[in-house]
């Protein structure tokens, strides 16, 4: 698949894509974000597939998630820990201006879809209207979200897709993951803004 994905005009090929992320200072919880952008330019989407694929060699405290919405607003987040665990939230950034846990959190549990401790995953998050789906190493999660916390998804309507790296108090040490792609698929780019 890489090398067929290669072959596009539009792929960008990094070698050794690599991210450390030193989380062990005092912060108890901490985010490594990265905002998809190429050259100088980032790209706001409405209806979007994000997905990637990565090597966790932290501790099974740690998360690792895409994102898509993201804007000044907040973003959603899928994310998983090398433990066998899922989080899904919606990010507001209002509510950290306030002091307010900035995590609205819409679902979480465990899958056996995850490939624990230090095994390679692919997960993708499908954000179209109010209907979201998400994907574990390309098998859709059949995840039951009360209708009350997927209104949670239409509180924002585009924005930017990335990636999330997050420790918790209990990790110790640098958060090494290695990312080996993200991907976006969608019908139409809402705005292209220069940086």
């Amino acid at each position: 698949m890489n090398d067929a994905r290669d072959k596009f005009s539009n792929v960008v090929r990094v070698e050794s894509p690599f991210m450390l992320a030193d989380l062990s200072k005092s912060n108890s919880s901490v985010n490594a974000l990265g905002f998809v952008f190429l050259d100088d330019k980032s790209f706001v989407y409405d209806d979007v597939y994000v997905e990637t694929t990565f090597f966790n060699k932290g501790d099974n405290k740690n998360l690792i998630g895409v994102l898509c919405r993201a804007s000044d607003k907040g973003f959603i987040e899928f994310r998983i820990t090398p433990g066998g665990f899922y989080e899904i939230h919606r990010f507001d950034f209002e509510l950290k201006k306030k002091n307010i846990n900035p995590y609205v959190e819409i679902l979480k549990g465990a899958s056996l879809d995850i490939k624990t401790l230090t095994n390679w995953n692919t997960i993708g998050m499908n954000c179209t209207g109010s209907d979201f789906d998400f994907y574990i190493n390309g098998k859709l999660q059949k995840f039951a979200i009360p209708v009350a916390l997927k209104a949670e998804f239409g509180k924002l309507s585009e924005g930017n897709v990335g990636i999330s790296v997050t420790n918790y108090p209990e990790t110790t040490g640098a958060v090494e993951v290695h990312f080996d792609n993200v991907i976006t698929e969608y019908k139409k780019l809402v705005n292209l803004k220069f940086f």
